[in-house]
């Protein structure tokens, strides 16, 4: 049965932080893989944004077991109602840049968007600290791939054509 988010405590949202950027790094993982031959540096892009969210899974984890202890409950985005769900986008025959940039961005809003309301239900010191550090360094994500040229957006080698579409 599905918990409402306002009933999640403190390490269940702190789980639920580490199951996310746990699925999140591993999409991009999947989305690297089908770009990567035609467009390599997106590709790159992308392994270091999953890198990036296994780094922020690792201090969720280290944060946790230093507060809660070493059993760290499964909590998943379907285990939460209300909350928001995913289409497995990844799992698409045909996957354009565009959906995948389109993706992306939503991937690191819901992210933002989760920690800002993590923060709001949490009251421990520590459990806030790296909360608050991930949801600025979120804030920083979607646009960290992005780049202009003559005032039109563009993503890394992609046809100015194509990326602002």
């Amino acid at each position: 049965m599905a918990k409402a988010f306002r009933e999640l405590t403190a390490p269940e949202l702190v789980a639920l932080a580490i199951t996310q950027e746990e699925e999140d790094g591993r999409i991009y993982g999947e989305f690297a893989v089908r770009v990567r031959a035609d467009y390599p540096k997106t590709a790159e892009a992308l392994l270091r944004m999953q890198e990036e969210e296994w780094g922020h899974r690792d201090r969720l984890l280290a944060a946790f077991r230093a507060r809660y202890g070493e059993h760290v409950p499964l909590i998943r985005r379907q285990d939460v109602s209300g909350y928001y769900s995913r289409k497995p986008l990844w799992l698409a025959k045909v996957l354009t840049v565009g959906q995948i940039r389109a993706e992306v961005e939503a991937m690191e809003d819901n992210a933002r968007r989760f920690y800002a309301a993590a923060i709001a239900k949490t009251s421990d010191a520590e459990v806030l600290r790296v909360l608050g550090e991930l949801e600025v360094e979120e804030m920083g994500g979607t646009f960290k791939f992005r780049g202009t040229d003559r005032g039109n957006t563009f993503w890394f080698d992609l046809p100015l054509a194509l990326a602002n579409r």
